[in-house]
């Protein structure tokens, strides 16, 4: 507000805050805004790196799939957009730049120190192998930066963001103690007195009014521009958003604050939450909050914070609400898991307690054989229910948790698709709401190297098609050459006769 920049600042801290945003990108319930809230100036960064994006990467994938594609991409643009724009509004802002983070945070960084004043860097910190290894690069490259006589060198420091249970208030060691399976980590953030209603869950921190102003040296060309998809290495006609949608994902806090109202509040959608979630192809199926949690757009904390006042303004505490908080929980699991078990989380073995499983080796789906692995991710596999998923994910960006493990099951088991990575790595590619630790982590337990005792999960695609699109609608939608096909031939159209399709119009290719 315009009173809130023209009040006078009063910093207790005289080292300009140098804040490196990532998956930070909203006002509200920020632990690393408020970490630089004291300083004498505060510049917010936040770094496009084009390895991120539209490059292919030979680090995670047989198959060349780009690291981040277009659908994410247009998310994150728009939600940096807007939180540069929150930024201005409270007597900040933040410089957007292109390029690889230690070089851009060096460089901005030797700038201040030009300038003679001491400067701090901060970020929240992260567990999964890139993250760390962008850390790790920062790190030195602000070691190796001369200080001014009288300045102390620069280091990088970090804050806790990103989980629903703060990293103080988890009672173990993520490195060392997180349980190997979901449900014991589950029992034990339940193990109080409260039992559910006992989550060591902090409230969130309101958005700030009034922020220190940024450091006399910025200029404009320090700030730089927010990207377009062009300068990522993207395609922005892949970004357009597609009619059959169930709904249109934009990027931002706005956006956010905007789909709990309307999903919880306004539709009354999280009272039937639990009978609703696996539903595809709708609006008011399932909260779709993964995208903005994922970008931090909006924070576990403030969901949980709507859930409750949704309870206490409803009367409605029943397994629907709980089944919003459970899901937050597994969020937290993933990351949890990714801190614990380090690159393995990306290893072809896994990290689970299976992890000499070995079979992978033994299938029938050579490295070199990409055609089933493109005909999956083309959704053209001849089995309507995955190929209707697969089509949604690469016109949208999205897909239903429950059509996610029967996409990844078929690749695996059925495909025989030897290295699950591949599959994840697609995901990565084409996910708007892709977060490393629960993407990698959802992959290898289908797989059977996660955190599962069972040793994989495998989906009966027909049979769930049938459950989870009983009328074919979903399917239909995104498989329209089998539109004229009643149920009972849909889900296994393979099995019937030539002239029975033939008499609905359908020819198998």
């Amino acid at each position: 507000p315009a009173a809130a920049r023209a009040a006078p600042f009063t910093p207790t801290d005289p080292t300009v805050a140098v804040l490196w945003l990532r998956a930070d990108l909203r006002l509200a319930d920020n632990a690393l805004l408020r970490a630089g809230a004291d300083a004498s100036a505060l510049l917010p960064v936040y770094v496009f790196d084009p390895a991120a994006w539209g490059a292919p990467s030979a680090a995670h994938t047989l198959y060349g799939t780009v690291k981040g594609g277009a659908h994410r991409a247009a998310f994150v643009t728009a939600a940096v957009a807007e939180v540069r724009a929150g930024l201005a509004a409270v007597g900040s802002g933040l410089a957007v730049r292109v390029g690889d983070p230690a070089a851009v945070l060096a460089d901005v960084v030797a700038r201040l120190l030009a300038a003679g004043t001491p400067v701090r860097v901060v970020a929240s910190k992260e567990f999964c192998a890139e993250e760390v290894a962008a850390e790790r690069s920062v790190a030195a490259a602000l070691a190796g930066l001369t200080t001014p006589d009288g300045v102390p060198p620069v280091a990088l420091q970090f804050v806790w963001e990103g989980t629903l249970t703060h990293l103080d208030d988890l009672g173990f060691n993520p490195l060392t103690d997180t349980p190997p399976v979901f449900t014991q980590y589950r029992k034990r953030m339940e193990g109080g007195p409260g039992g559910r209603d006992g989550l060591a869950v902090r409230p969130p921190a309101p958005a700030p009014t009034r922020l220190p102003p940024l450091p006399g040296c910025v200029d404009a060309t320090l700030l730089g521009a927010v990207p377009s998809l062009g300068d990522l290495g993207l395609d922005a006609a892949a970004a357009a958003v597609d009619g059959r949608a169930a709904l249109d994902v934009r990027g931002g806090e706005a956006a956010a604050s905007a789909r709990l109202q309307t999903w919880m509040v306004d539709g009354d959608h999280l009272r039937h939450y639990k009978e609703t979630r696996n539903d595809s192809g709708t609006d008011a199926g399932s909260s779709k909050l993964a995208a903005w949690l994922a970008t931090g757009c909006v924070s576990p904390r403030t969901v949980y914070a709507a859930i409750r006042r949704y309870e206490a303004a409803t009367g409605v505490r029943d397994d629907n609400t709980y089944w919003l908080v459970f899901e937050l929980l597994t969020r937290d699991f993933f990351r949890w898991t990714a801190a614990a078990v380090g690159p393995t989380l990306f290893a072809w073995r896994g990290h689970g307690s299976d992890r000499s499983r070995g079979d992978f080796a033994a299938r029938r789906f050579a490295p070199t054989d990409t055609a089933r692995f493109d005909a999956w991710a083309a959704g053209a596999t001849g089995v309507p229910f995955v190929d209707a998923g697969m089509r949604e994910l690469a016109a949208t960006g999205y897909l239903s948790n429950r059509l996610r493990q029967n996409v990844a099951s078929f690749l695996i088991n059925e495909l025989g698709c030897p290295d699950w990575r591949a599959g994840a790595a697609h995901f990565e590619a084409t996910l708007v709401d892709y977060e490393p630790a629960a993407n990698w982590g959802n992959w290898a337990y289908i797989a059977g190297v996660g955190a599962d005792p069972r040793g994989g999960r495998a989906f009966n695609t027909v049979k769930q098609g049938g459950v989870y699109d009983p009328a074919g609608a979903y399917t239909k939608l995104w498989v329209p050459e089998l539109a004229a096909l009643p149920p009972a031939q849909l889900w296994e159209v393979g099995k019937v006769d030539p002239a029975t399709l033939a008499g609905y119009g359908v020819t198998l290719g």
